[in-house]
């Protein structure tokens, strides 16, 4: 009909990325060993390299039903919609000092190795709602609401309502 139109979509955003950073240069902590770097252990060089790998991904669903209609001198408009928001973060990074080789900035030269592994996952769940309602589209009267449901609250008091009410001439 021309009064009603109806709309569902699904969408993802992915990216990765892969890096190495000399945090340090092999040889510059001892030039300053109260720093970030202390002394290596004998037999090595001292220095500091990183390696890490993130992975980032989040889709997102929805859907949103149209009226607009007239009857006589009044008319209608209504929007009812929902959207589905999933987020997930993965950091995979290792941290490396005394190395065996100076200059050679590899997980493997290093003789200490600090691993770390992040996970962030999350999640929103919407509903909305808009309605317009007019008088010979001359007086308007406009109401929204929305509510969402967060997974990073506890679940006790997770969700949020977003009311509002307006009138114009």
């Amino acid at each position: 009909t021309n009064w009603l139109s109806v709309q569902a979509r699904a969408g993802q955003d992915y990216w990765s990325r892969d890096n190495d950073y000399i945090n340090l240069p092999t040889g510059t902590a001892s030039l300053n060993a109260s720093s970030i770097c202390s002394a290596s252990a004998p037999g090595f060089y001292n220095g500091i390299f990183t390696q890490d790998s993130r992975r980032f991904r989040e889709t997102n669903y929805d859907f949103l039903v149209s009226v607009n209609k007239t009857f006589n001198d009044f008319g209608v408009n209504v929007n009812l919609g929902g959207n589905q928001m999933r987020r997930r973060t993965d950091v995979n990074s290792v941290q490396v000092t005394d190395f065996v080789v100076r200059d050679l900035y590899t997980v493997q030269n290093g003789r200490a190795k600090d691993p770390t592994y992040d996970l962030n996952e999350r999640q929103v769940n919407s509903l909305y709602a808009m309605a317009e309602v007019n008088f010979k589209e001359i007086i308007y009267l406009n109401g929204t609401f929305r509510q969402d449901w967060f997974s990073t609250l506890s679940k006790a008091d997770n969700t949020i309502p977003y009311p509002s009410i307006s009138a114009s001439y």
